[in-house]
């Protein structure tokens, strides 16, 4: 049956199995590659990002440093006025509200200046000064200058001796220290409560204290300053005060009220500075915070900064070169799959001549014999593996058909051989059986001959009949000499075929030889075709094998047959002795009454002659049947190799 074996379109040829697993191995390599990358460059973000937000945040707090820093120094130096060595002689108290008010004036930047003395501890007047403008039922000088709807006037300090209200009073008379109160809502007459933190500074004469001088700073400018930080997208500072209230943020809303985050409550507790990553729920999503502890002047209190980027914010440009980075691997990595198809289709399977599974079911194919297989190839294709295929199997067709009619031929001639050498035994047990009758009518005749002289003219007329005997046998042996001269010519014929079988299978086995080093060179893809290879040259082996022994027993054959034509022709010359005897014994029966005991005498000699006919009979008969087995060895190898030949389908 004829199979067509062409360029199909499987699921996976060779160059996409190539191409699949270089792309698989590209894509592993450059997935941890690009994850390594990913993760280093996520560090090395993240720590710049936080060395950034650290150095922006001290940044702030220098700035948060400098208003308190100018608070400080301005309350420092009105206290080395109001409590120098010259401050009685110079200063009563109207003198010194003309001084905060100017300081006021000097200042915008300052929200309030003012001072509390204790009893009389001024200039002893507090008496006089009762429930005056700018003073209280005590007549403490406590004048309080504050700006006011742009305006910059005075009131008196209240609370300053509350527990609760009057920090900024009660801590410096206590300690003898500094202070910065925790930011609160402060009354103000005629105004709006002031979001506002209070600088005092210890007034100390001979090392007692008299009172307090101070600077009001308000928080709103922090609320400005912090609301929105520019050095990064969508970033937001805070500033806590020492107690966890809240001084500015992002949200209006927590301002003057105690942070709930438990981590800001900590980290003021700890003193120290941090950096972290995580979840705010305000902004809904990660950020980075640094932290910033921001020393009040002199008091031992710390307020916190914190500056809060989105890591979105922070990641954005290595999200950018990480997309970047993906997109050009994922064109560099179809670049190299277009190169490698490119190559594996220039370089291997054009060199080919197609898919190696072409070649493959090629192959196998031959293997089970179907020469008849027709392979597809291009039509300028004649250096392929495949065309070199195609033209391996034209040659074994070649061969297999030239094998195929030399074993019909050999068949045929086996079988004439066969028929002609079944007539020969035919004949040849005829003539024995003609010489058995002749041997008893010779013994019947000399059996006469002795008992009765008389019967001389019965004896002659059966010396005739011997004769004519003689002549038909001589004419078979004649016949016998002439069919085995024919046998020996016919079979010395089969020993050339023989020859042109054996020189058909050594060239077979030459041509098997050289495929085998064929399919050796091509590696891998030659090892379906070296099989076939091998294959064929064994049947070559078998054919020269069953060629040899064939040739060996026909000349074995003819061997015998020339001993039998040399053993016939003795025959036909004792034929010819018995033809003569019995015309001998003709012209003795005439004369038998006088030559009766030499007639005798050759009765005898006939006999003797006519059993060494009957003895060459029976060794012709052998030789007969011995050609015959032969001739049966001849047609069953005859067969074997028609079989083995009609394995291969040709047609």
């Amino acid at each position: 049956m004829a199979v067509k074996i062409e360029n199909a379109s499987p699921k996976l040829t060779l160059r996409t199995k190539i191409v699949g697993i270089v792309i698989s191995t590209l894509l592993i390599v450059f997935g941890i590659v690009f994850y390594i990358a990913w993760q280093n460059a996520l560090s090395i973000t993240m720590d710049n990002a936080k060395k950034i937000t650290a150095q922006q945040a001290q940044t702030q707090s220098v700035v948060i440093n400098n208003v308190f820093d100018e608070a400080f120094s301005v309350a420092r130096t009105l206290s080395f006025v109001l409590t120098g060595p010259s401050a009685n002689a110079s200063l009563n108290r109207d003198e010194a509200n003309t001084l905060f008010k100017t300081t006021l004036e000097g200042l915008p930047q300052l929200t309030a200046v003012w001072t509390a003395f204790e009893p009389n501890a001024f200039d002893g007047k507090d008496e006089q000064y009762k429930n005056t403008a700018g003073h209280d039922e005590t007549g403490r000088f406590i004048p309080g200058w504050h700006r006011s709807t742009g305006d910059i006037q005075m009131a008196p300090l209240v609370g300053y001796n509350d527990e609760a209200f009057g920090s900024y009073y009660l801590v410096p008379k206590k300690t003898g220290n500094e202070v910065v109160t925790d930011p609160i809502f402060y009354p103000i007459e005629n105004s709006e409560p002031a979001f506002v933190t209070n600088i005092g500074v210890p007034l100390k004469r001979n090392n007692q204290f008299v009172g307090v001088v101070g600077i009001t700073v308000d928080m709103v400018q922090f609320q400005r300053l912090f609301t929105k930080n520019n050095s990064f997208e969508n970033g937001f500072a805070s500033l806590y005060a020492s107690n966890g209230v809240v001084i500015a943020h992002q949200n209006p809303d927590l301002r003057g009220k105690v942070t709930e985050d438990p981590e800001i409550l900590t980290i003021l507790k700890s003193g120290k500075n941090d950096s972290r990553i995580e979840y705010d729920a305000l902004l809904e999503q990660d950020v980075l915070r640094s932290f910033i502890q921001i020393p009040i002047g002199k008091t031992g209190n710390s307020w916190l900064f914190a500056l809060s980027i989105p890591t979105e914010t922070i990641m954005k440009e290595a999200v950018f070169m990480r997309n970047l980075a993906f997109i050009l691997g994922s064109l560099a990595i179809l670049l190299v799959s277009l190169i490698l198809s490119i190559g594996i289709h220039r370089f291997v399977i054009r060199p080919l001549g197609g898919e190696p599974s072409l070649a493959i079911d090629f192959a196998h194919e031959i293997a089970k014999g179907n020469l008849n297989t027709q392979l597809a190839l291009n039509s300028n294709d004649s250096q392929s593996m495949l065309y070199a295929l195609k033209e391996m199997q034209q040659d074994l067709v070649t061969m297999v058909t030239s094998v195929q009619s030399s074993a019909m031929a050999i068949d045929n001639v086996a079988n004439q051989m066969s028929q002609g050498n079944e007539n020969l035994s035919i004949r040849t047990h005829s003539q024995s059986e003609a010489l058995t009758a002749t041997l008893n009518q010779v013994r019947e005749l000399s059996q006469t001959v002795e008992n009765n002289t008389s019967q001389a003219i019965e004896a002659n007329n059966l010396a005739q009949v011997a004769k004519q005997t003689a002549i038909d046998s001589n004419k078979m042996v004649a016949s016998v000499v002439t069919t085995m001269q024919q046998v020996s010519n016919e079979t010395s014929k089969m020993g050339e075929i023989i020859s042109v079988i054996e020189n058909i299978a050594f060239q077979t086995n030459i041509l098997a030889l050289n495929a085998a080093v064929e399919a050796a060179r091509a590696g891998e893809q030659g090892k379906g075709f070296a099989v076939v290879a091998s294959e064929v040259r064994n049947l070559a082996l078998r054919s020269s094998t069953a060629a040899n022994e064939i040739k060996s027993l026909i000349e074995d054959s003819v061997s015998q047959i020339n001993v039998g034509v040399r053993q016939v022709s003795q025959v036909d010359q004792i034929m010819l002795q018995l033809l003569n005897a019995i015309e001998q014994a003709s012209e003795i029966m005439n004369g038998m009454s006088n030559a009766f005991v030499e007639q005798t005498h050759g009765m005898d000699n006939i006999n003797t002659a006519i059993n060494q006919v009957d003895k060459s009979t029976e060794e012709n008969v052998e030789l007969v049947e011995d050609s015959s087995t032969l001739i049966q060895k001849l047609q069953s190898g005859s067969q074997d190799l028609i079989k083995a030949a009609s394995a291969f389908q040709v047609k």
